[in-house]
């Protein structure tokens, strides 16, 4: 599990920094086969690795991307922006039960990882900024929340 957690929050980071990709990574001939294989007409694309995983930052379709490799070659997950009109519907439902009034950051970071999606969103409520992990079925976790200051003293 800690194990899965790690490449999420590596995948995660990828497709928020471009500056984060390094060149001169040697990818292994499993990964750059598979990687070829899966994502044919990807541009820009750089490598980066820790341990025994190696992270690809690229663009496709006009859309930023960034997946994930074992040594083996295969593919364990990967990242990209959404908008947030492209949310399923479930999940939609489920913000509004549960946060009500909130005012959603306009992209979201759609992740797949070992075949689950998930989403990385931010929303704003009357009492903070709260980050959430929202599954497709619409399960929502809060992965941090930070409250809005209170104001204090007079207004004149």
């Amino acid at each position: 599990m800690k194990k899965l957690t790690t490449i999420l929050a590596a995948v995660a980071l990828i497709i928020s920094t471009s500056a984060f990709a390094t060149s001169g990574v040697n990818v292994t001939e499993k990964v750059n086969t598979s990687f070829k294989e899966n994502f044919t007409g990807a541009t820009n694309v750089t490598w980066t690795k820790t341990n025994e995983f190696y992270f690809a930052h690229f663009e496709m379709n006009n859309d930023d991307v960034a997946v994930a490799y074992n040594e083996d070659g295969e593919l364990l997950g990967s990242s990209h922006l959404i908008n947030q009109a492209a949310l399923p519907q479930a999940v939609t439902y489920s913000l509004k039960e549960q946060f009500g009034d909130f005012i959603l950051s306009p992209s979201v970071t759609e992740v797949e990882l070992l075949g689950k999606v998930s989403y990385l969103i931010t929303l704003e409520t009357k009492a903070g900024i709260v980050r959430l992990k929202c599954t497709d079925a619409g399960t929502i976790a809060v992965e941090k929340a930070t409250k809005k200051p209170a104001l204090v003293g007079k207004v004149y």
